[in-house]
């Protein structure tokens, strides 16, 4: 789109709106512009662009900008303002309906500076309503609606099905953002069905806009959106601007330094690589003291020995009697070579590896997938 296309699409703002845009934002892009015209003409409108390129402000702004102009016509002829929603938007995600709110504050606030002095300025209201509302808020909203609704598909629901629905007979406009987490599943089916009692409340169907980044396939998600009245989809065809850059540790990878790892299965045969420094597989099967004690050996370290007692203390702190019968089978294990077998469970073929000492015997369950790296010394 060109730039006489996109100043055009920005000109059918108000002035006061144009120059806030322009000061924050600069020129509008290219799915702002097009979502634009479509709003403006009245049409329901399906907009798909990247996380980034201002279609939630696209929908806003343009809404914004109509209430400013109503208001202001209605103060200019000393006319009583009808109070309602006039704007109301769903998000299936109370924290994106929450960050709407937030970020809409500021653009309110500074277009209503520059549309003329803060007392005569027309001020838009917003408010959400959300399962965490509390009922004194509720109430408020009831006694005097935003402008702005910013709601849930469930929260809609409750609210159409209340005495609450009073305050959204002046409906104009229905914002639904990540309309593709909603079409398709049971979530969705509510909200079609609020968006149409909705209708029924009022003098003319609103105006329906979607937004999402991504929607496979879009008819359908039109068709959604839009149930009987047709839909626009405005859509960014060209890829997204990435600004990529790819930063490393180091100034040279080649520099990193290898450390020793274990390639082989019990053989002993050992590479340089990238890996760990682990112990040989043939003794994998030894208690964690025992592979701790290899390990340290081969680093020249000294092995530390774990606190036996305070361990076995939290396990069984009932009683004394048996702390020193586990500390007797641990003593006994650790001082004696265990004989280990390989055997396999009669019923599940499960294997399993069988320690026994002179004084203790028991058996683990060993990986099925692991089964080769087992030592050739292992009892079959």
């Amino acid at each position: 789109m060109r730039a006489a296309q996109k100043s055009a699409a920005l000109g059918m703002f108000s002035e006061a709106t144009r120059a806030w845009f322009a000061a924050a934002l600069g020129e509008p892009t290219e799915v702002q512009a097009r979502a634009w015209e479509a709003i403006a003409r009245g049409e329901n409108a399906l907009v798909i662009a990247p996380t980034g390129s201002g279609k939630t402000l696209a929908a806003f702004l343009w809404a914004i900008d109509a209430l400013m102009a109503e208001k202001a016509r209605a103060a200019a002829a000393g006319e009583k303002w009808a109070r309602g929603v006039r704007v109301l938007y769903v998000s299936p995600l109370k924290a994106l309906g929450a960050d709407v709110d937030r970020n809409l504050q500021g653009p309110l606030a500074a277009i209503a500076e520059l549309a003329g002095a803060r007392a005569q300025a027309p001020e838009i209201r917003t408010a959400m309503r959300t399962g965490d509302t509390t009922p004194d808020e509720r109430r408020k909203i009831v006694r005097n609606p935003p402008d702005i609704l910013i709601t849930t598909p469930e929260s809609l629901y409750l609210m159409l099905t209340s005495a609450a629905r009073e305050v959204l007979q002046s409906v104009e406009t229905v914002i639904v953002d990540e309309v593709h987490a909603l079409a398709g599943d049971k979530r969705g089916a509510h909200l079609s069905l609020s968006l149409e009692r909705l209708d029924d409340l009022l003098e003319a169907p609103a105006q329906r806009i979607g937004l999402s980044a991504t929607v496979r396939p879009r008819d359908a998600v039109a068709r959604f959106l839009g149930g009987a009245h047709p839909v626009t989809v405005v859509a960014q065809e060209a890829p997204p601007a990435l600004d990529l850059a790819v930063r490393v540790p180091v100034q040279d990878m080649t520099a990193v330094p290898a450390f020793g790892g274990f390639c082989g299965a019990g053989d002993g045969t050992r590479e340089r690589g990238g890996g760990p420094r682990r112990a040989a597989v043939e003794n994998a099967w030894k208690s964690d003291r025992a592979m701790r004690a290899v390990m340290a050996a081969e680093s020249g370290a000294a092995p530390k020995a774990a606190p036996l007692q305070p361990r076995l203390q939290r396990k069984s702190p009932d009683g004394s009697a048996i702390n020193n019968t586990q500390l007797s089978k641990e003593r006994a294990f650790r001082e004696s070579t265990p004989a280990c077998t390989l055997l396999f469970h009669p019923e599940t073929q499960t294997p399993l590896i069988c320690y026994k000492t002179t004084s203790l015997s028991f058996s683990v369950p060993y990986p099925l997938n692991l089964l080769h790296q087992l030592p050739d010394t292992l009892q079959k």
